[in-house]
């Protein structure tokens, strides 16, 4: 998941976005986030 949150993180930069549209990815993406938000906002 940290792979999927870089490129997103990238293309933010760009002024893109990327929108998940496969159910489980995006329920896969969305736990990972909430399990590593204290750490990813750290790194910010």
């Amino acid at each position: 998941m940290h792979f999927y949150w870089r490129v997103m993180e990238e293309l933010k930069t760009l002024g893109e976005q990327w929108v998940i549209t496969d159910p489980g990815l995006k329920r896969c993406y969305d736990f990972w986030m909430k399990k590593m938000q204290s750490g990813l906002e750290k790194s910010k």
